[in-house]
């Protein structure tokens, strides 16, 4: 009598499966499932292991080889070329509308993607076909909210500034222009001198005057202008010398020396020879000057700095070809085959080595005596 199998998922090694590891692992050695699924050994009790693939969301049949269509490709829900963007649990997802649509599924028009609402107005769109409508921001009425409201025509000076004062329309709002003794919004409250508020900037004591409710301003040292708010230029007839620039300050100023001079005023020359390293390379004797310096270069260097190496090459008197080397301070003439000499200027008499062995002692000895 045929008995279905007893199934049980045990995996006790990567490699083996089975009570007793007997049995190969049929996912060990490749992914035998499609499209990342994972591959699960089944092992039966009276039968060999076989295995089952767990697919991923988006795939299924036995090998997860079949994609299974989500829902933006079954349905196609949104509508007006809207796009289907999908969730990541694959079941879900939302429209991305194109303008002029507007809804969970793109299927209302949308009034207001022109925006046709002005000044900061809010726009409604009628989903019943009848278009838009806007909430129009303070200081702003019709139909686009696109007229500004004339508070000062509308209130009257009277009303809009409290009676003390002018109106003066702007977009959105009106400002009342007080008069003398009067502030606020309004107008409304009294104004009394250096109270109300203090007009003096940068530490300016405010001075009033009750009777005209003026005030006056006396200043800090290095300030000026009715509320004190000019700093006064101290740079004017400024002591900066030797090509300094000035930098004004609050009753005061500095002076941005050159590199070559230094003090309150730049009228210390710098001595360049003290500093380290030393401007004159090579071994020079550096000479201070007022504002510079100079470099006294000892034979065969050149330069401001005596950096550059004398080319004694380029009026060497090298003869017959020769190749001439600049070295520093002199230079050596090397000699073509059969020239010798300091110039090279002399025949090489002995090139061809003529003389024996004896001969050249005989000679030696001869110029020796000599």
């Amino acid at each position: 009598m045929y008995r279905e199998p007893e199934y049980i998922k045990i995996l006790l090694s990567p490699k083996y499966v089975g009570s007793s590891c007997e049995y190969p692992n049929p996912c060990f050695d490749m992914n035998r499932c499609f499209n990342g699924g994972t591959c699960q050994p089944i092992i039966a009790t009276d039968q060999p292991p076989s295995f089952k693939c767990l697919c991923r969301l988006g795939f299924s049949a036995s090998m997860c080889e079949v994609e299974t269509p989500n829902i933006c490709q079954r349905e196609h829900p949104c509508r007006n070329g809207g796009r289907c963007v999908l969730h990541t649990d694959l079941e879900h997802y939302q429209c991305n509308c194109l303008s002029g649509w507007r809804g969970e599924l793109c299927e209302e028009p949308d009034n207001c993607a022109s925006s046709p609402c002005r000044n900061g107005a809010r726009c409604i769109s009628h989903s019943n076909g009848t278009g838009f409508s806007c909430e129009c921001s303070p200081g702003f009425r019709g139909k686009t909210c696109a007229e500004d409201i004339n508070e000062c025509m509308e209130l009257g000076d009277d009303f809009a500034c409290n009676q003390k004062g002018t109106c003066i329309n702007v977009p959105g709002s009106y400002v009342c222009n007080c008069e003398a003794g009067y502030t606020g919004q309004r107008c409304e409250t009294v104004y009394i001198p250096c109270k109300t508020d203090n007009p003096c900037q940068n530490g300016g004591d405010c001075i009033a005057d009750h009777l005209s409710k003026t005030y006056h301003c006396n200043c800090p040292t290095g300030f000026t202008g009715r509320d004190c708010e000019v700093n006064i230029d101290d740079c004017g007839g400024n002591l900066c010398q030797n090509g300094g620039t000035c930098i004004d300050g609050i009753n005061t100023y500095t002076c941005l020396c050159p590199s070559n001079f230094t003090g309150s005023y730049c009228s210390q020359d710098v001595d360049e020879c003290s500093l380290q390293p030393q401007p004159c390379q090579n071994s020079a004797t550096c000479a201070n000057t007022i504002g510079g310096f100079n470099c006294i270069c000892v034979n065969g260097w050149t330069g401001p700095t005596c950096a550059e190496n004398i080319n004694d090459c380029a009026n060497a008197p090298c003869f017959n070809g020769a190749t001439c080397h600049d070295r520093v301070g002199s230079y050596y003439c090397q000699c073509p085959s059969g020239k010798t000499g300091l110039l090279c200027h002399l025949d090489d008499a002995c090139a061809s080595n003529p003389c024996h062995s004896k001969c050249r002692f005989c000679l030696f000895e001869i110029i020796i005596t000599i």
